[in-house]
């Protein structure tokens, strides 16, 4: 036998790119993992600023089923700000609010499909607080997690 036969072939350069790309989708997905952990931290740490601000007493709450049409008569990149916009002012006319806060978990459900494709309709949950002079609402998501 010649010591070609005995040597062991050596792995064509495909298998090594295959072996590569997967520790690539491999470390892509742990960095996702960590980047939802940091977002819901963010959230976590922003509801407690909130409950700083409610000190105020609750004066009303609705529940509003809010068509997000109207975002669809813009530019298509231009959709999904043009729905949080909207939603901010719907808030403010029904609930005659000065301050209008959108908890974290709305902003993603309507960002959910990027900014061309908001959602048509969202359902929330709108709470009017009196804080010294003003009113705030804070607007809470109440269909689906997003």
């Amino acid at each position: 036998m010649s010591s070609r036969e005995l040597e062991e072939p050596e792995a064509p350069e495909e298998i090594v790119e295959e072996v590569k790309s997967e520790e690539a989708k491999e470390e892509v997905k742990k960095e996702k993992k960590e980047k939802k952990k940091k977002r819901e931290e963010e959230v976590e740490e922003a509801k407690p600023l909130r409950k700083e601000e409610e000190e105020g007493e609750l004066e009303l709450e609705r529940f509003y089923t809010i068509p997000l049409k109207i975002a669809l008569r813009v530019p298509r990149w231009r959709r999904a700000a043009r729905a949080i916009r909207f939603m901010r002012s719907f808030i403010a006319r029904h609930m005659k609010a000065d301050v209008v806060k959108l908890d974290p978990l709305v902003s993603e459900y309507i960002w959910s499909r990027g900014a061309k494709k908001p959602p048509r309709r969202v359902k929330v949950k709108a709470s009017k607080y009196r804080v010294g002079e003003e009113t705030v609402v804070w607007v809470d998501l109440i269909q689906g997690e997003g």
